[in-house]
C-alpha cells in the first residue's frame, strides 16, 4: 500500500507540471497570436492608408499632368496659374523653365486629402506621400550626321509615387511606377512649312489651264496654300517687313529641276487668282529716234499680266502667239490668293512666272494696240499675229526695221526668282520702285531698304533673303533663340526615326487603336503619342480638345475619309513613315500631315488647316472650282521659342504598375 502511495504522488505531480507547462506554452503563443493577430490589423489598416494615399497621390498627379499639357494660354506659365490644389505638386514636378525633370531625392507631396485620411484612422497613423523623378535616357542620342538636331529634353523619365503608412507601429510602403516620354508634339523642322514638297514628280505643275473669266468651265481647281498673315501689294514697312516673313509659314520645293510658278487668273474668282500679281497699266512716252515719238496722242504701255492660253487667242490679239508655251499656270498657289495674298519665304529652285502685254496707247480714244510677241524673221515678214500686214508694215517703220528696238516694247513673258514677287508687298513711298514692273533683286536702285536678312534660315552658310532666291546644298533651321534646329538638305530629309521614338502606345491593329481612344461619350479623342504598325483608316471623327493634342505614326498608309478637329493650341500631327497619305473627305483637317517617302493624294476637295510635308503632292481634277486650301497653323512654328514650349507634353499609359516593398 505505502509503495502504492509513493508511486501515485510523483505521476499525480508530473501530470500537474505537464498540464501546468501545456497551458503556460498555450497562454505564450495564444498572446503571441494575439499580437500577431493585432499587428496583421494594424498592418491592414496601414496598407489601406498607404493605397489611399498612393491613389490619391495618382489622381493628383494625373491632374497635374493635364494641366502641364494644356496649352491654352490662360494656363501660363504653368506655377503662377496652377489651381490651389496642384500648387505644391506642379512646383515639385516643373523646373524654372516649366518643364518636368528628375531630382536626385523624393519630393514629399502635400494635399489635404492626406491629411483627411490620416485624420480618419487611429490616433497613432502616420502618412507620408513621395514623389520620384528619374531621368532614364534622352529620346534621340546626338548624331555626327546631317538632319534634325535632337532636344536634349526630350527624355524617357520614370515616374515613381511611394506612399509609406504606420498604423500603430505597423509600416506598409507601397509604390507604383509608369515609364512616361517628356515630348514635343511637333513634327521636328517641319512644322515650319506649310508646305514641304521634297521633289515635283512625274508631272509637271505648271498645268493649270486657266482663264480670265467662266470659273464654271475650269477643268480643274488650283491648291490655294496660305502661309499665315495676309499682306496686299505695297503694304508691307520694309523696316518690319523681315519679323513679318520671319513669322509665316514657310514654303519648301525641293529637287533639282526649277520648280515653276505661273501665275494664273482663277477663272476671274479672285478666291482662285494667284496673289501679288501687278496688273496696272502703265503709259511711257515715245521718244525719239522712234518714229511715233512725233505722235502726241501716242504712248507706249506695259500692264503685267496673268498665263492664259486664251493670250493666244483672237479675243487678245493672238499677242502671246508666238511663244512655243502653253501658258499654263501652277496647281499651287503657294502666297495665297488676290482675296488673301499672304507672302511668304519661298526655299529651293523656285522661278515666278507671269505675262507682260505691250504696245501703244492711243490717249485720245483710249484704245490699245498691243505688240505680239515675235521672233526676228517675223518682225521683217509683215506678218504679225493679230495685225493686218499694213499695219505691221507701220510699226515696223517705227522701229526703223531694228527688232532689238522692238523687242524691248513687244509682249513677253517674264521669269524672275520667286521670292523677288515679295518686292511688290513693300511699301515702296517713290519713284523708281513704287512703279516697278519688275526688279532684279541683286541690283536694286542705290538706297533702297530692303528686309533684313532671316535670323531662322541660313543656306551654304548665309543667311537667307525673303525677296531673293535661296537653294543650296546646305540648310540650317534656328529658332528665335539662337537654339540650331536643323543641318542638312533638306530634299534628302526623309529619315522620321526621331519622331518614332516619342510614342508611347503602341498597336498592331487600328481596331486596338480606336479601341483605345473611344471615351465613354463615344467620342474618339487623340490625347498621346500614337505607333500603329500597320494601315489607319481615319472613318471616324478624330477630335483633340483643350488639354490634349499628340501625334499618330502609322507604318503602312493613312486614309482620311472624316474630319480631324483641334484647338489651335493643341496640334495633332499624322505621320506615314513608310507609306502615303491619301484625303478622301472635304471635311477640315486641323492637323499636319507628313509622308517624307511616299505622297499625299489629294482625291477630292481638301481643307487643311496645319501643315503638309511629302516627298510628292498628287491632286487629282476637281471641276468646277471646289474648295481646295492649306491653311497653316502658327502653332506648329517650331523657330517660335514660344509656340515651342507650348507643345511639350508629358505623355505615359493610363495605368501604372503598384507592388508593395
Amino acid at each position: 500500500m505505502k509503495r502504492q502511495r509513493g508511486f501515485v504522488l510523483p505521476a499525480v505531480l508530473m501530470l500537474i507540471s505537464v498540464l501546468l507547462l501545456f497551458a503556460a506554452v498555450r497562454h505564450f503563443f495564444s498572446r503571441n497570436q494575439l499580437i500577431q493577430a493585432a499587428h496583421d490589423a494594424n498592418y491592414e489598416k496601414s496598407f489601406h492608408l498607404a493605397m489611399g494615399g498612393l491613389e490619391s497621390a495618382d489622381n493628383l498627379f494625373k491632374k497635374a499632368v493635364a494641366f502641364f499639357n494644356d496649352a491654352r494660354p490662360e494656363t501660363l506659365p504653368k506655377l503662377a496659374k496652377a489651381p490651389p490644389e496642384l500648387a505644391s505638386i506642379l512646383k515639385s514636378l516643373l523646373n524654372a523653365d516649366g518643364l518636368p525633370y528628375s531630382r536626385k531625392e523624393r519630393v514629399p507631396l502635400e494635399s489635404y486629402m492626406f491629411n483627411h485620411l490620416q485624420h480618419n484612422w487611429e490616433e497613432f497613423a502616420t502618412l507620408k506621400v513621395e514623389m520620384e523623378l528619374r531621368d532614364i535616357e534622352p529620346l534621340v542620342a546626338p548624331s555626327p550626321f546631317a538632319g534634325p538636331i535632337p532636344d536634349p529634353r526630350e527624355a524617357r523619365i520614370l515616374v515613381l509615387l511611394h506612399a509609406e503608412a504606420v498604423v500603430n507601429g505597423a509600416v506598409a510602403r507601397i509604390c507604383r511606377y509608369r515609364e512616361a516620354k517628356l515630348v514635343n508634339i511637333l513634327p521636328s523642322i517641319l512644322g515650319k512649312f506649310v508646305i514641304y514638297l521634297r521633289q515635283q514628280g512625274p508631272s509637271s505643275n505648271n498645268s493649270f489651264d486657266d482663264r480670265f473669266a467662266g470659273p464654271d468651265m475650269l477643268k480643274d481647281t488650283p491648291l490655294m496654300v496660305f502661309s499665315g498673315k495676309s499682306s496686299g501689294l505695297s503694304s508691307l514697312n520694309p523696316a518690319a517687313a523681315a519679323e513679318f516673313f520671319e513669322k509665316q509659314g514657310w514654303v519648301f520645293l525641293g529637287g533639282d529641276a526649277p520648280w515653276v510658278i505661273g501665275s494664273g487668273p482663277g477663272g476671274g474668282n479672285a478666291n482662285y487668282a494667284s496673289a501679288l500679281q501687278k496688273n496696272d497699266l502703265q503709259t511711257f512716252a515715245i521718244e525719239p529716234p522712234d518714229e511715233f515719238s512725233s505722235l502726241n496722242y501716242l504712248a507706249y504701255y506695259s500692264q503685267p499680266e496673268y498665263l492664259s492660253p486664251e493670250l493666244k487667242s483672237l479675243s487678245y490679239n493672238k499677242v502671246l502667239q508666238g511663244i512655243n508655251d502653253e501658258l499654263f499656270s501652277s496647281r499651287i498657289r503657294i502666297s495665297g490668293s488676290k482675296n488673301r495674298p499672304t507672302p511668304t519665304n519661298v526655299v529651293g529652285k523656285v522661278i515666278a512666272k507671269s505675262a507682260l502685254i505691250q504696245g501703244l496707247k492711243n490717249t485720245h480714244n483710249g484704245r490699245f494696240a498691243p505688240y505680239p510677241f515675235l521672233q526676228e524673221s517675223q518682225f521683217h515678214g509683215h506678218s504679225w499675229p493679230g495685225m493686218s500686214s499694213e499695219a505691221a508694215m507701220t510699226m515696223e517703220e517705227n522701229f526703223a526695221g531694228v527688232f532689238q528696238r522692238y523687242k524691248s516694247r513687244m509682249s513677253v513673258v517674264l521669269e524672275e526668282r520667286y521670292n523677288a514677287i515679295n518686292l511688290r508687298a513693300l511699301n515702296f513711298p517713290a519713284a523708281p520702285m513704287n512703279s516697278a514692273i519688275m526688279v532684279d533683286p541683286k541690283n536694286l536702285p542705290a538706297g533702297t531698304r530692303v528686309p533684313d536678312l532671316s535670323k531662322r534660315l541660313h543656306v551654304d552658310n548665309n543667311p537667307a533673303s525673303f525677296i531673293d532666291a535661296n537653294s543650296g546644298n546646305l540648310y540650317q533651321l534656328f529658332a528665335d533663340d539662337g537654339r540650331k534646329l536643323f543641318e542638312g538638305n533638306l530634299s534628302g530629309f526623309e529619315d522620321l526615326s526621331h519622331l518614332v521614338s516619342k510614342t508611347v502606345l503602341s498597336f498592331d491593329k487600328q481596331s486596338e487603336f480606336y479601341k483605345d481612344i473611344e471615351s465613354e461619350k463615344k467620342e474618339y479623342l487623340i490625347n498621346n503619342a500614337y505607333l500603329i504598325k500597320g494601315d489607319l483608316l481615319i472613318d471616324k471623327p478624330l477630335k483633340s480638345v483643350d488639354g490634349c493634342g499628340g501625334m499618330i505614326i502609322v507604318k503602312g498608309d493613312i486614309t482620311i475619309q472624316n474630319e480631324i478637329i483641334a484647338p489651335d493650341q493643341e496640334p495633332v500631327v499624322l505621320i506615314s513613315t513608310g507609306g502615303n497619305i491619301r484625303i478622301a473627305t472635304s471635311g477640315r483637317i486641323q492637323a499636319g500631315l507628313i509622308a517624307l517617302k511616299g505622297q499625299i493624294q489629294a482625291a477630292s476637295a481638301v481643307n487643311i488647316e496645319g501643315i503638309l510635308s511629302a516627298q510628292e503632292l498628287s491632286l487629282a481634277k476637281l471641276s468646277p472650282l471646289g474648295l481646295r486650301q492649306l491653311s497653316y497653323n502658327e502653332n506648329f512654328d517650331v523657330t517660335d521659342s514660344a509656340t515651342y514650349m507650348r507643345a511639350f507634353r508629358l505623355f505615359m499609359p493610363e495605368d501604372g504598375i503598384t507592388f508593395v516593398k
